[in-house]
């Protein structure tokens, strides 16, 4: 884990999980602001559960969980920007 390779030369839980956090969720700068911000918060809260437990498992069994429920939610809903009644192959007039 990035955190742990961090830790070392910064010495403060902190600066390691920001250290690795802030560019995990700037990559993800393509998918809008309010998703650079939701990841990097997801970020930390997940490196808040792991150092809580003492282990890795429980914020993989979140992750997966959190990465389902966002697939069922994308099959089941339509997305935000899709017109209602529309179709992906129907013209505008």
């Amino acid at each position: 884990m990035l955190y742990q390779i961090l830790l070392s030369p910064t010495g403060s839980v902190p600066a390691a999980v920001l250290l690795a956090v802030v560019p995990f969720g700037i990559v993800h700068w393509r998918q809008g602001i309010r998703s650079v911000v939701f990841i990097t918060v997801l970020s930390v809260m997940l490196h808040g559960l792991v150092l809580l437990t003492g282990t890795l498992y429980m914020a993989m069994i979140v992750h997966a969980t959190y990465d389902f429920l966002a697939g069922i939610q994308s099959i089941c809903l339509p997305s935000p920007d899709a017109e209602i009644g529309s179709t992906p192959h129907s013209e505008s007039p």
